[in-house]
C-alpha cells in the first residue's frame, strides 16, 4: 500500500517537474509574436503577455517560431505541447474534432475589411459575408475563417506578409484586405501615413476571435503547465502588468475598450 502511495507521489512530482517549461509553436506576425524585437517595444504584444504570464506562474518561456503549417505538424506530432491559435478552433490542418483540445484565451482582436478609397467603386451596405460574393479579398494564410469566406461566394487570395498585402490592395490586386485591426492600423501609420486618409474599412462587418494557447486534451504534462499559466495570467491581470503591456503598444489612450472587457471576463472566470 504505501509502495503504491509512493510510486503515485513519484509520478505525480515527475509530471509537476516535467510542467515547468512553456515550449510553445509561434508564427511571425508583427507587432504580435516577433522574433526579434523589431519595433524597439518588445517582441510582439502576445509574445509580451505569454512571457510575462510565465514568469508568475513559475514556468520557463520556451517560444519555437516555424512557418503555419509546419508549426501545426509539430503540434499534431508532439514535438511541442502547445501552439497559438483562436480559442474554440482546431489548429490548422487538423483532422480531429475541436474536443481533443484545450484553450487559454490570452488575447482580443478584432479583425475588419480594409479598401482603398481611390480603387473602391462600391456602395458600403454590406452586412453578412455572403454580401462580399464574388469580390477579391486577401486574408492571412491559414486564417480560420477561409471556408466560411469561400462559403460565402468570395474571390480569397492568401498572403503570409500584411505589408506586402497592403500594397496588393494599393494596387488593385485586391479590393479587400482582412487583417487584424491592431496590425494593419499600425502599417498604415508607420508606412503609408502620407496616404493614410485613402485607407478605410467596411463599418458593419468584421470579425471578433480570441487568440490564445492550445494544447491537447490527453496531454498530462501540458495541463500541469497550462494551470501554472493560466495563475501567472490571472495574476498579470490582477497587478496590472496586462494593461501595461497594451498600453506601451498602442499608448495609454488608445487602448480599445474591448480589451477592459476581455480582462473583466478573464477575472470572472
Amino acid at each position: 500500500m504505501y509502495k503504491k502511495i509512493i510510486l503515485l507521489f513519484v509520478i505525480f512530482n515527475s509530471i509537476y517537474a516535467q510542467g515547468s517549461e512553456l515550449k510553445i509553436a509561434l508564427m511571425e506576425a508583427p507587432l504580435l509574436t516577433e522574433s526579434k524585437n523589431s519595433s524597439g517595444l518588445g517582441y510582439g504584444i502576445i509574445s509580451d503577455i505569454i512571457k510575462n504570464a510565465c514568469n508568475y506562474g513559475g514556468l520557463e518561456y520556451s517560444p519555437v517560431f516555424y512557418p503555419l503549417k509546419r508549426a501545426g505538424v509539430k503540434f499534431e506530432n508532439d514535438d511541442i505541447p502547445f501552439i497559438l491559435g483562436v480559442v474554440g478552433k482546431k489548429p490548422v490542418d487538423s483532422e480531429k474534432s475541436e474536443d481533443n483540445y484545450l484553450y487559454l484565451p490570452c488575447y482580443k482582436v478584432i479583425s475588419s475589411f480594409y479598401y482603398y478609397k481611390p480603387n473602391w467603386n462600391r456602395k458600403n451596405r454590406y452586412k453578412e459575408y455572403s454580401d462580399l460574393k464574388d469580390i477579391r479579398i486577401g486574408i492571412p494564410r491559414g486564417l480560420h475563417l477561409k471556408k466560411t469566406f469561400e462559403e460565402a461566394g468570395i474571390i480569397v487570395e492568401e498572403y503570409n506578409n500584411p505589408e506586402f498585402a497592403t500594397k496588393m490592395l494599393i494596387s488593385g490586386r485586391i479590393e479587400l484586405l482582412f487583417q487584424i485591426d491592431f496590425i494593419q492600423i499600425n502599417i498604415i501609420n508607420n508606412k503609408y501615413k502620407k496616404y493614410k486618409d485613402n485607407f478605410n474599412k467596411l463599418k458593419h462587418i468584421y470579425s471578433k476571435s480570441v487568440l490564445g494557447l492550445i494544447y491537447k486534451s490527453n496531454n498530462k504534462i501540458a495541463a500541469v503547465a497550462a494551470d501554472k499559466f493560466h495563475d501567472g495570467l490571472l495574476k498579470i491581470v490582477e497587478n496590472g502588468k496586462y494593461m501595461e503591456i497594451l498600453k506601451r503598444y498602442y499608448s495609454p489612450e488608445k487602448v480599445p475598450q474591448h480589451h477592459a472587457d476581455f480582462l473583466q471576463n478573464l477575472l470572472r472566470k
